[in-house]
């Protein structure tokens, strides 16, 4: 991969249409020697659909402050993916200037084979491609103990940044200890949160932008109502009846046959 006649390096940026468009390229060589003396790594994207998704995403949060809505900031602060997230982004030199940017796409000379999943041991599902998107996040420990765990600083820092997004109007929607990590020292640990591919504004947000009770009534029509799952047992009991008729009538049947000959 470090070869530079195999892949190619280009910064890329997704439009509010969605129109992916490639700008620098950069030198290849150079980009993976950096990320691998710094332990960067990135999450990869097959589809243009998946990228722009989390794109869009990351996007939203660097122009989300680093403190709660209505809180007034003290000096400078970063913002909310500087200080609760793993993205990072890469500086690289342009004719025009330094340049920095947290996404990117690999072009391959040849098409690459890309394990995407291991389903057994002797199975492994993989594609063949000659483009991949990428965005770059610092590599941090995802092996947190239970000690870590039901620490206050985990709680402290986990809940704040949740606290911090969702009243901003934006909820992580993929919330799990498989995506906190813990991107500090072995004596001082910061967690952060990863994966915002799925994050979405809040019903608060779609309350205060539209201000229409009948966006909420649609969204909630699946909700069963007083005595749903009544319902559903007396169902449930109605077929067991009737398939231990069908299986009586069955036998009657079977006996019946036996008699005759």
């Amino acid at each position: 991969m470090f070869d530079k006649n195999k892949v190619e390096v280009f910064s890329v940026t997704a439009g509010s249409q969605g129109a992916i468009s490639k700008s620098d390229k950069l030198n290849s060589m150079i980009f993976f020697t950096f990320l691998h003396e710094n332990n960067i790594c990135f999450k990869i994207f097959y589809t243009e659909a998946a990228f722009i998704e989390e794109y869009a995403n990351v996007k939203i949060l660097e122009t989300i402050p680093s403190v709660e809505a209505g809180e007034q900031a003290v000096g400078e602060q970063p913002n909310f993916l500087q200080k609760f997230t793993t993205y990072y982004e890469y500086q690289y030199e342009t004719a025009a200037g330094a340049q920095k940017n947290f996404a990117f796409v690999l072009e391959f000379t040849d098409n690459v084979e890309i394990e995407t999943e291991r389903r057994s041991a002797s199975k492994i599902k993989r594609i063949s491609t000659k483009r991949i998107y990428i965005i770059l996040n610092k590599f941090c420990n995802n092996e947190i103990t239970i000690e870590q765990i039901t620490s206050e600083k985990f709680h402290d820092e986990i809940l704040g940044a949740l606290e911090v997004l969702n009243s901003h109007g934006y909820g992580h929607a993929d919330t799990h200890l498989g995506n906190v990590v813990d991107c500090g020292e072995l004596s001082e640990p910061q967690y952060m949160l990863i994966d915002f591919g799925n994050m979405r504004p809040t019903m608060q947000y779609y309350k205060n932008a539209h201000s229409d009770k009948l966006f909420f009534e649609a969204r909630i029509k699946g909700v069963p109502k007083s005595g749903g799952n009544k319902r559903i047992n007396k169902r449930s009991r109605i077929n067991n009846k009737r398939s231990r008729s069908t299986k009586r009538n069955k036998s009657k049947r079977i006996r019946s046959a036996k008699k005759r000959f």
